[in-house]
């Protein structure tokens, strides 16, 4: 099978650097929420009841 290859002008090297950007840029927002809703459930948690959820991970 062929293997298909093609040159970026530095237009499509910036366009595709931009929307790079803003995929990454989306993702850190999101794992940064995540972040948060799992702190603030675990803090709603004793320490016995983390110590038992993370065992059960472990599993």
């Amino acid at each position: 099978k062929r293997r298909y290859a093609y040159v970026l002008t530095r237009k499509g090297i910036a366009e595709k650097t931009a929307l790079t950007m803003q995929f990454l840029a989306r993702k850190m927002a999101e794992y940064e929420a995540i972040k948060a809703e799992i702190e603030e459930i675990s803090g709603e948690l004793d320490d016995k009841d983390v110590a038992d959820l993370r065992a059960q991970l472990e599993q």
